[in-house]
């Protein structure tokens, strides 16, 4: 996991690797036992490659890396989809604006861009809320 086990570890990376261990045990993978033997060996480990041994049965859903450029929320090509909604819904609008102005406005009670807009940005929201990430737990200190 780490790139030179003999590096020594902050106490951020022990508190990282803590926290990981709460929610292992959280999700039933430890006993509290197994927890609370862990712990003294986290808080009492000084290198990488210690901090490693602590987690080696665990699955890999920790990691210690430094700071980096943050992932982006959507996934690649939704942000052109939500461009699109905006666009299509824009110019709709746009050419009923055109229409009621020309007409003498007396026609405004039929709203048909409604058609366009209430199907798809009610498609769009769902499809937003599914893809999120579920959240994750509480952890205690």
């Amino acid at each position: 996991m780490f790139k030179d086990t003999s590096l020594r570890a902050s106490d951020k990376d022990r508190d990282d690797v803590a926290t990981s261990l709460r929610l292992h045990m959280s999700e039933g993978r430890l006993t509290m036992e197994e927890f609370d033997e862990r712990l003294d060996r986290v808080y009492a480990s000084r290198t990488f490659g210690e901090l490693e041994r602590c987690m080696a049965d665990l699955p890999r859903s920790w990691q210690i890396l430094p700071p980096g450029k943050p992932q982006p929320y959507f996934k690649k090509g939704a942000r052109r989809g939500w461009a699109r909604f905006v666009w299509a819904n824009g110019f709709c609008w746009t050419v009923w604006g055109v229409v009621e102005v020309a007409m003498g406005g007396h026609h405004l009670e039929i709203l048909w861009p409604l058609i366009v807009s209430i199907p798809w940005g009610s498609w769009k929201v769902v499809r937003a809320i599914e893809t999120r990430p579920p959240p994750r737990p509480e952890l205690g200190p």
